[in-house]
């Protein structure tokens, strides 16, 4: 499973480096299921989106199913991170905010 994070994390900071994006802090749970947001690296990672002095745009995911797999969180958190002008991004998956996308995210979460 490691290896699998490791790996995951070598390709969001080649997506990071070939966008001109800089990445401020790492959030990894290791060994944990996105199945349930009860994740202590993702919860501190909300927690630190929310913080008003920030000044991130974006949270980058390998997929989109390391973000949640339930649609409910997903959905929720997701808009938690919209008020304050964040936006999730997926390394593999290169979805914008066409009807197209929004439908295709929806299959992929579900």
């Amino acid at each position: 499973m490691d290896e699998s994070i490791d790996a995951q994390i070598r390709a969001i900071e080649e997506y990071a480096d070939k966008n001109d994006i800089k990445i401020v802090n790492k959030f990894i749970d290791r060994a944990k299921s996105a199945t349930s947001d009860k994740r202590p690296a993702f919860q501190e990672m909300i927690k630190y989106c929310e913080a008003d002095n920030t000044g991130i745009s974006m949270v980058i995911v390998h997929k989109l199913d390391r973000f949640s797999r339930d649609k409910y969180d997903s959905a929720m958190y997701k808009q938690k991170l919209k008020v304050k002008g964040i936006r999730v991004v997926s390394v593999l998956e290169n979805l914008d905010n066409s009807p197209e996308s929004l439908i295709l995210e929806s299959v992929i979460e579900g």
